[in-house]
């Protein structure tokens, strides 16, 4: 995709967390006045690790010009470890990411226990720092699928 080169952008950041131990990371990470970029946004999903692939390259489609898909380890998911984070899944999608156009640094994935917001917030550091190097994804909604998008979502 190419770069927009307006001077007054500023990139848009989604992180898809799950309801449950990731999220709670995100507000631990505020609690603790760990400082993070202010303009992400939040998604929140029923679980990052079985979330289905094509809501992400939505989400990019739509808005995103990052998007960090962070969850929780086995140890400490709600759900069980059924639903523990797959890795060849997540490859993937980068491999998709790639396929349709987008740079394979404007999405990063992190999985870490419910304690780890300094984790989650160098992870979120480093994708808004590749993102602002790459600038604005532009053509959303020329990104290839194989079905039309279903709604907007950010």
């Amino acid at each position: 995709m190419s770069i927009d080169s307006k001077t007054n952008w500023k990139p848009r950041i989604v992180v898809l967390t799950c309801n449950w131990c990731s999220y709670a990371t995100v507000d631990l990470a505020g609690l603790k006045h760990l400082e993070y970029p202010a303009d992400v946004q939040l998604m929140i999903v029923k679980c990052s690790g079985q979330m289905d692939p094509s809501f992400i390259i939505e989400v990019f489609r739509n808005c995103a010009d990052g998007i960090l898909v962070a969850g929780c380890t086995d140890k400490d998911c709600y759900l069980g470890p059924d639903y523990m984070y797959d890795h060849a899944k997540h490859d993937q999608i980068k491999e998709f990411l790639v396929q349709a156009g987008i740079e394979e640094d404007r999405y990063q994935s992190a999985w870490g226990p419910k304690s780890s917001g300094p984790y989650f917030q160098k992870t979120l550091k480093n994708l808004v720092e590749q993102v602002w190097q790459l600038g604005a994804l532009t053509g959303h909604g020329e990104i290839k699928l194989s079905s039309p998008p279903s709604e907007t979502l950010c």
